[in-house]
């Protein structure tokens, strides 16, 4: 898939092999999903295929502009499923494109601590971070993004692939420069109240 705007991950995670299809719900499989250890996708019998054309078409709104209609997309998603990251840099995406900042941090963290490795969600938070003046965590997000990226591509060359950088790292590589120069000239600042105090 092809990413026309800037922030949402282009990459859906694989469809899974299978469905889930069952008997009807016993008392033990409602006593897991209050319990949290099950969620509603597994309560309610929806296969990861079912739940990823639900994604798909969430993206396809979301490229369209329509984010009113992606995120109920991608709210009903993490409803039922809260633990795939995929969902919440998705809906952090959409938020982030309708300037809803905060609720874009609250998805990107959340997304983070599914997986931290996440590059798309490490990015985006960098640029909210980076919005908000919190300069110095825009720049280990940028850098952390990069880092996996590079790592991404190493292995893309030891295994003769054509080599595919992560495009929210590209934006990290050029969004670290614009960092960089802010933290250059926070320390100017610094070092001309030091002596003048």
């Amino acid at each position: 898939m092809t990413d026309s705007k800037k922030g949402i991950p282009e990459d859906i995670p694989p469809a899974p092999t299978g469905g889930a299809s069952g008997p009807e719900v016993s008392s033990e499989q409602l006593e897991k999903l209050l319990s949290g250890e099950a969620s509603f996708q597994n309560f309610f019998n929806l296969s990861d295929d079912v739940l990823l054309a639900w994604a798909n078409q969430g993206y396809f709104f979301y490229q369209q502009g329509k984010y009113d209609d992606a995120e109920t997309i991608f709210k009903g998603l993490v409803t039922l499923n809260p633990k795939i990251a995929y969902y919440h840099t998705a809906l952090g995406s959409i938020y982030e494109a309708k300037q809803d900042y905060e609720e874009a941090l609250i998805e990107f963290n959340k997304a983070l601590e599914i997986d931290a490795d996440d590059i798309c969600a490490l990015v985006n938070r960098g640029e909210i971070r980076l919005r908000k003046g919190e300069v110095l965590e825009a720049a280990s997000d940028f850098q952390k993004g990069i880092k996996l990226d590079e790592v991404n591509i190493q292995k893309q060359r030891q295994a003769g692939e054509k080599i595919n950088p992560d495009p929210a790292a590209q934006r990290a590589r050029a969004l670290s420069v614009v960092t960089y120069e802010v933290l250059k000239e926070i320390e100017k600042k610094v070092k001309e109240t030091q002596g003048n105090g």
